[in-house]
């Protein structure tokens, strides 16, 4: 059986023509649907939880959508139906699935053929003591690019595709914080990386953000994370990197390193915003990070 679960609010209007599209294409296939309500957080996973283990999950949204569901997925027999109708579509990407155009991912769901990817589980630690674990399919970002997304969802959420993301750049480009930062690898006791940073994201796909590829060779199941951090950059140079990463091109750059590995920890002198999937949450000062490999199954084409 077939289950729906839909963001309200996801891809800035798109959602309303995309799920007409998806009730349209089970009933002149004459396959049952059941759409769920639009809940969220607990809700979502407890509603999710109840469902059978064999029940085919598709989330219809974004990146931020289908990390709602991962609670209710990750190492269960449940299989995961990524239908892009977001403003990014970036763990969509991956799977070689169009954001213009859902009939392919629809294809895939009633074709049957599935995939295990890795996940990340993450715990974020507060400044206050706190802690939060999570689980992300496609990025975690601290810094700059969280920055950015910050910026998109809360001043620039009426605008639409890479427009928001490119505007929101812009207005992050005027105040660069480079934080201290401490990563250490694989249980190592040396670490990884120390000094200032701009940014550091923890990648399972290229891509973040619609547009950012800190990771061109990263892949959803190869059972490692590439960890991209760029350090005390500054504007010139800032802007002489981005168009490597719009572009995809891999960045060469004293500044700029790539960790492979399958567990993380960031430690930040100063809390920096942080984001899973695209989803803000709250300034952290620590996050522990540890690839699942093959932990969810989903539908590719």
């Amino acid at each position: 059986m077939h289950y729906l679960i839909y963001n309200r609010t996801a891809g800035r209007g798109r959602l309303p023509h995309a799920l007409d599209t998806v009730r349209d294409y089970f009933r002149d296939r004459a396959e049952p649907l059941t759409v769920l309500p639009a809940v969220q957080g607990t809700e979502l996973t407890a509603l999710l939880s109840s469902l059978p283990p064999d029940a085919r999950v598709l989330s219809l949204g974004g990146d931020g959508t289908l990390n709602g569901l991962l609670a209710a997925t990750v190492h269960t027999g449940r299989t995961v139906g990524v239908l892009p109708a977001g403003s990014a579509d970036d763990f969509a990407s991956s799977l070689g699935l169009p954001r213009d155009d859902l009939r392919p991912a629809l294809a895939a769901v009633l074709g049957g053929k599935t995939k295990l990817v890795d996940t990340g589980a993450v715990t974020l630690h507060t400044p206050d003591g706190e802690s939060l674990n999570r689980h992300f399919v496609n990025a975690l970002g601290t810094g700059f690019d969280a920055e950015v997304a910050a910026e998109r969802e809360t001043k620039l959420g009426w605008m639409k595709g890479e427009a928001g993301y490119y505007t929101a750049l812009a207005l992050s480009w005027f105040r660069l914080l480079r934080r201290q930062l401490t990563v250490h690898a694989d249980g190592a006791d040396q670490p990884a990386w120390s000094g200032r940073a701009l940014l550091a994201s923890c990648q399972n796909s290229p891509r973040t953000g619609g547009s950012f590829f800190f990771a061109p060779g990263a892949e959803t199941d190869d059972g490692v994370m590439n960890l991209f951090v760029a350090g005390n950059v500054g504007h010139f140079t800032l802007l002489r990197l981005l168009p490597l990463v719009l572009q995809g091109r891999r960045v060469k750059h004293k500044e700029a390193v790539t960790i492979t590995g399958r567990q993380f920890t960031l430690s930040w002198a100063t809390a920096r915003t942080l984001h899973l999937d695209g989803e803000i949450m709250p300034p952290v000062s620590r996050a522990d990070i540890t690839v699942e490999p093959a932990s969810l199954r989903v539908f590719i084409h």
